[in-house]
């Protein structure tokens, strides 16, 4: 059988775990994999938190499935401008998508234009080291007081982050400079409000306690929020997430007064947010009711308000997938329509086209989740491979197309050089890595090393 070219949209874990099923079918492959960061591995230098060190070493394990693998990877190259479907349709035997969620679901009613609102994608980009998509979002705006709109892991992951002592946070590959906004802002509280109550917050019980557990921040919540209805005790009994996250929750009601707060404000959900001088500067909350089936409880607005100066707002509801230029895409869903993770409307080509990962399924689960995902789609390209695999392709090298258009890129081999400087310099620093993520920085990595 003749060489199979492939070619990868996205670096991160679903494709990875793309690039070891693929490598598994035992096939004569060439990979070509493109992403838009200039280093591969995706939300585990992008989103993970950096005090979460364990989930980020899976890099090393990604790592050796690229390394082993007949793959060429082009960082900083961006599917629809740097290359495009026209480019590649007739000149890969399949093509993969693997591109994640690139944007956060807006919460209603509140202005993301203003300096002191963000998504939670522009903030764990940034804690992260990376510039935030909204560039307008200003973390020297934080405060003392920030709230965030939703209970899920990452809305405690950006709490834990801003709440935790700067000291411990050092030892991170969290950027110093972050580090020095988040300690001179010197935040004091955290208010999350979650729109139901703890039988439905979306967290892992792992997250909850992490950060509750947290011994120089006090909890403050209302005992009567954590009181289970009849219809709360019923999902309380059959999952075992929900007991142990209203377990956690009941064992913190009354913890000791600590200088930071952690305010967890359930059945909150935003009817109004106020703006004085271009920024928010204060919130208005509608309590809701929870009425309907166990596990399929729906919420309404009470007569019920309250009041809460804010000095900074984020929205943490979930993030969503966005179009592909020339791929069919579900505005509802905001994933790829697709059968077995081959998309079976697609435009005419000599490449069949494939999803994997959350642009596949939405934003759910962990990472691990992606490698059945992935073993799913690469198999639905396997039972294609008599149709996929007897085509005439036209001729097209991507590293020449990309000289010629005159994109910088930077190469498997390039992030090696900078990985081991990032390791090396950390290490001087007591760090777990010193994080390259600005163009310059990475280049005069790069210099030193060639």
């Amino acid at each position: 059988m003749d060489t199979i070219k492939i070619f990868i949209v996205g670096a991160g874990p679903s494709a990875c775990y793309v690039v070891d099923a693929l490598a598994k079918t035992g096939l004569p492959l060439s990979i070509d994999m493109i992403d838009r960061y200039p280093q591969p591995f995706g939300l585990l230098r992008t989103g993970v938190a950096p005090d979460h060190e364990r989930i980020k070493s899976l890099a090393t394990y990604f790592g050796k499935i690229l390394d082993q693998a007949p793959l060429k990877f082009y960082g900083n190259i961006s599917f629809g401008s740097d290359i495009t479907l026209d480019d590649v349709k007739d000149a890969y035997h399949a093509i993969f998508f693997c591109t994640g969620t690139e944007s956060d679901n807006d919460v209603p009613g509140l202005d993301y234009s203003l300096s002191n609102v963000a998504g939670s994608r522009d903030v764990v980009e940034w804690y992260n080291g990376y510039t935030s998509q909204r560039t307008h979002f200003d973390p020297l705006l934080l405060g003392n007081h920030v709230g965030i709109i939703g209970m899920g892991n990452v809305a405690l992951d950006i709490a834990r982050i801003f709440l935790k002592d700067p000291v411990d946070l050092a030892k991170t590959e969290m950027p110093q400079s972050c580090i020095d906004i988040i300690t001179k802002q010197a935040i004091s509280d955290v208010h999350i409000f979650a729109r139901r109550g703890p039988a439905q917050a979306k967290c892992t019980p792992l997250e909850l306690a992490e950060l509750l557990e947290l011994s120089y921040i006090q909890t403050k919540l209302d005992p009567k929020t954590i009181s289970l209805s009849n219809i709360d005790l019923v999902e309380y009994n059959e999952t075992k997430r929900v007991q142990k996250n209203v377990d956690i929750l009941k064992a913190v009601v009354n913890s000791k007064e600590q200088s930071k707060r952690l305010h967890i404000h359930f059945y909150s959900q935003l009817k109004e947010a106020h703006i004085n001088n271009n920024r928010l500067e204060s919130i208005t909350m509608s309590k809701t009711i929870l009425s309907g089936e166990p596990h399929h409880q729906q919420t309404t607005l009470s007569d019920e308000t309250y009041h809460i100066k804010l000095n900074s707002l984020i929205s943490s509801t979930g993030y969503k997938g966005a179009a592909l230029p020339g791929i069919v895409f579900n505005e509802k869903t905001h994933c790829i329509p697709h059968e077995a993770g081959k998309i079976t409307t697609q435009p005419k080509s000599l490449a069949a086209y494939y999803c994997a990962g959350w642009i596949k399924r939405g934003p759910q689960g962990v990472i691990g989740t992606n490698k059945a995902g992935a073993k799913e789609t690469v198999d639905s390209f396997v039972s294609d491979l008599d149709s996929v695999a007897n085509k005439s392709l036209v001729s097209f090298d991507l590293e020449t197309h990309l000289k010629e258009k005159k994109c910088p890129y930077y190469t498997y081999d390039d992030w090696k050089k900078q990985n081991e400087f990032e390791l090396s310099q950390g290490e001087k620093i007591n760090k777990t890595r010193l994080k390259l993520t600005a163009m310059t920085d990475i280049e005069h990595c790069l210099k030193s090393k060639s």
